[in-house]
């Protein structure tokens, strides 16, 4: 992009710096969990309402989230992300108030910026990132099927181009046997914890031959009530990664496949049920991580290129149907750990509102390249549509 360009990007991004500034202080001081996040949402929409946009709240019956749109209702529209929700005990040690603001910079960059577009941005707000999964609910209702892409940026220790997030879900598990005394009549008892301890090392087991990024993590949440008593109840906790949805229903299948063994070895009964939503995956596309790499050297940026995949977003499930962008940007030098008390205590630090600024600046022009260069968005698509035909 040219230099012109680039200086108006910045100039736009100061103007409106420190109206987004404040928002993310505000939902900082007031930190809401789960899909409950109204306050959050009616303060970023009084501000959006304010710049002229319609706004629909608990859009297509989602508790808090809303759409936030104006222009051209004929032309289609890209999804700008903004996250609200924050976490029990350590509020918003995710970033997402943070990277709300952000989007609501980029918002007010690209209008600025980039007036002429084939395409319209809408502001999405998506609750319960963490949990239960807000992208996932408005997914399920259609919310964007006919979305072009979806971009936003999450804070974080380092700033990187793209995300490597795996699909996941999780398992409640719960064997059921027969309490007996364990010294006086253990011959009337059946093990219920013995039943869990077959699974958990036949898992472990298989750990070993899964493919290198599928991966699972389980707690034992009820062991059994007192050692002279066989337990005739234990509960796992379990959750399931891999790197793509059907690797991930193939660690499922190994699950109820060593479910059944246990049954068979123990008499034990295994019931299991689904808590939370499955996160699918989210593909780092090479040409999109060509675009945020340029984007990134043009605003002087400074960041890094891994491969690492790992942990899970509810944005990998916009991902299954249009491209997504998904840069991290560091909010400082001490590369803190998201989900941390010390992540939290930067929120208002300078380091936190220069991410601020970075990520709104890049998305903007992210966005802008999209919108004014001929075949760029095209060659993302259909890269994003090869890919999600060879894996499914």
């Amino acid at each position: 992009m040219d230099k012109d360009t680039v200086e108006r990007l910045k100039k736009s991004a100061e103007a409106h710096f420190e109206e987004c500034r404040e928002i993310s202080d505000h939902m900082a001081d007031d930190p809401e969990v789960g899909l409950d996040n109204s306050r959050a949402a009616d303060l970023i929409t009084g501000y959006l309402a304010g710049k002229g946009y319609e706004i629909e709240k608990d859009w297509l019956g989602v508790k808090s989230a809303f759409k936030a749109s104006k222009g051209d209702s004929s032309l289609p529209a890209a999804a700008l992300f903004c996250e609200t929700d924050a976490l029990p005990g350590l509020g918003h040690a995710c970033g997402h108030c943070l990277s709300a603001a952000a989007s609501l910079l980029a918002a007010a960059c690209v209008d600025d910026v980039f007036p002429e577009m084939p395409f319209r941005v809408e502001l999405i707000g998506t609750p319960g990132e963490e949990y239960p999964g807000g992208k996932v609910l408005l997914d399920k209702q259609g919310a964007f099927n006919d979305h072009l892409f979806g971009i936003m940026t999450h804070m974080g220790p380092d700033t990187v181009p793209d995300s490597g997030f795996l699909a996941c879900n999780d398992r409640l598990i719960t064997f059921r046997g027969k309490a007996s005394h364990a010294s006086d009549a253990p011959e009337k008892g059946i093990n219920a914890l013995n039943a869990a301890r077959l699974y958990m090392d036949a898992m472990d087991m298989r750990r070993q031959h899964l493919p290198s990024m599928s991966q699972l993590h389980g707690v034992v949440e009820n062991g059994g009530t007192m050692p002279g008593i066989v337990p005739d109840k234990t509960v796992l906790n379990y959750y399931y990664r891999a790197k793509t949805m059907k690797e991930l229903q193939e660690l499922n299948a190994i699950s109820d496949d060593a479910l059944r063994g246990a049954e068979l070895m123990t008499g034990a009964t295994a019931e299991q049920k689904q808590v939370y939503e499955t996160y699918a995956d989210l593909y780092r596309n090479p040409v999109s991580r060509k675009l945020v790499c340029e984007v990134f050297d043009s605003l002087g940026i400074q960041y890094e290129v891994n491969e690492a995949y790992d942990g899970s977003s509810d944005i990998g499930n916009v991902d299954q149907k249009i491209p997504c962008f998904h840069p991290y940007m560091s909010i400082s030098d001490e590369h803190p750990a998201v989900h941390t008390k010390r992540f939290s205590e930067l929120l208002k630090s300078d380091g936190a509102y220069k991410s601020i600024m970075d990520a709104g600046m890049a998305m903007a022009e992210i966005i802008g390249r999209l919108g004014t260069e001929e075949g760029l968005y095209d060659e993302i698509r259909d890269q994003h549509r090869r890919y999600r035909s060879s894996v499914k």
